[in-house]
């Protein structure tokens, strides 16, 4: 009976594990659909690069994350704050394709000048700074859920390890740096003013979980008196 009770529980993680890299697929299978046919061209050479680059972050997070996170992170999971399933559908999922359709109409109608070269190349330089900080939260934070909510079937503990020696939500810094830096690299300033709003409902979201961890998560109050700030030392 052990035995057929771990190896369900292994079959049962491993179709996570593909939902999880199933979804991730379709997303930048729906990227690239938002990018080349709103922008009215597959001749766009930035879309390329972030496409591909969705592509390198996609791998290096499914590498560097445990498994056991990323069957957590296929699918809604039980517990999952109600406030935080509209706001976290926003912030990684719906606000991020609205960035994408403003910056494809820009690249179609031409409300942006055209950018300098360095702005460009610089915004690619954030991409990868942004996506590395989050791989790096994600592989050292096992609790990296999509969604908040207190883990006590995974019996939740406070990570002050890694990034997070030096910040609260190191990961939410990452998904800020990139959220500002994909218009960029598309060539849209109209796209970084909508970006802006995606920003803030990071932040708003990392104030509210921070609340709930200091209220909800054993350990919190005493990591939160060691690191002091959530998101940017030393304003907040």
């Amino acid at each position: 009976m052990l035995y057929k009770d771990m190896a369900k529980a292994q079959r049962t993680m491993r179709e996570s594990i593909a939902t999880y890299i199933l979804k991730q697929v379709i997303y930048i299978f729906l990227v690239a659909c938002t990018l080349f046919l709103i922008g009215g061209t597959s001749a766009w050479p930035e879309a390329w690069v972030y496409l591909g680059m969705m592509a390198l972050i996609t791998i290096a997070n499914s590498l560097a994350t445990e498994p056991s996170l990323l069957a957590e992170r296929s699918r809604l999971q039980e517990g999952t704050k109600r406030w935080d399933i509209l706001l976290s559908s926003f912030t990684a999922l719906w606000g991020p394709l609205i960035v994408l359709v403003i910056a494809s109409l820009d690249k179609r109608l031409g409300w942006s000048a055209p950018l300098p070269t360095w702005v460009t190349v610089s915004a690619l330089v954030l991409l990868l700074i942004g996506a590395g900080l989050g791989t790096w939260a994600m592989h050292t934070n096992r609790f990296f859920s999509a969604t908040v909510r207190i883990q006590h079937d995974r019996n939740q503990q406070v990570i002050d390890s890694g990034p997070y020696r030096f910040v609260r939500h190191p990961g939410y810094i990452g998904g800020i740096i990139g959220h500002l830096a994909v218009p960029c690299l598309l060539g849209s300033i109209v796209g970084l003013l909508a970006s802006i709003l995606v920003v803030a409902g990071i932040i708003f979201r990392t104030a509210l979980e921070d609340r709930l961890l200091h209220s909800e998560l054993s350990g919190y109050e005493s990591y939160a008196q060691r690191v002091r700030y959530r998101l940017l030392p030393p304003i907040w």
